[in-house]
């Protein structure tokens, strides 16, 4: 196996070494199969919580294994390893399936004057390829995502369901409710929460002709 990103590697020593360099790790996890139902869980190497890009992360401890290529030289695998006393984690496992789910490893560095901001310094893409766990453990294996296989743009075209993920930028709702069904006049639609201003379809799309 040989070892890939240099900078990764490089990045993790550096890390390794500073209280001010902290990893960052999000998952993707999709909950069901409706459209945008997706949780961002954010997980920071650290021993406190870190909030980056208005984002906050938790303090939770997982390692970071070498970076290989598998021998067919066309994958990139990654191993990070959750610790997970809590069950936290395992209990997203139970109930979903991680399997192709967005990742990314973030590495961050405390701004100069310490305080609470930090900058972005390495970001990398991944999808999870397996997992396996224990009752204090969780193994994911990473894999950088092939965009080839991915739909560009991401975000679809549809008369009657919003594309955004409920409270994200482009939803832009800040209410109460917790549920979306992400229509324009259900009982848990946009129309509902009086947000249809909003509303991510697009509803002057012609009908799809059949047959």
């Amino acid at each position: 196996m040989r070892n890939l990103s240099e900078a990764l590697t490089r990045a993790r020593n550096e890390a390794e070494q500073a209280n001010d360099w902290v990893f960052l790790l999000e998952i993707d996890v999709t909950k069901s199969e409706l459209v945008n139902d997706i949780e961002t869980l954010r997980f920071a190497r650290s021993t406190e919580s870190v909030t980056h890009d208005s984002q906050e992360y938790q303090p939770f401890p997982f390692a970071i294994g070498e970076q290989d290529e598998s021998l067919s030289g066309e994958l990139h695998t990654l191993e990070i390893g959750i610790i997970d006393l809590s069950g936290a984690v395992r209990e997203y496992v139970r109930k979903y399936d991680l399997d192709g789910s967005p990742t990314r490893l973030i590495l961050v560095r405390r701004d100069d004057g310490g305080g609470d901001a930090w900058t972005e310094v390495l970001r990398e893409d991944f999808e999870v390829h397996g997992y396996s766990g224990t009752f204090e453990a969780i193994t994911l294996s990473l894999a950088t995502r092939n965009w080839l296989q991915h739909q560009a743009p991401s975000r679809r075209l549809n008369r009657s369901r919003c594309s955004f993920r409920f409270k994200d930028d482009g939803c832009g709702y800040v209410g109460i409710e917790e549920y979306c069904d992400y229509t324009f006049s259900g009982a848990y639609g946009c129309r509902a929460k009086e947000n249809e201003d909003r509303f991510g379809g697009f509803p002057t799309l012609p009908p799809r002709q059949m047959g």
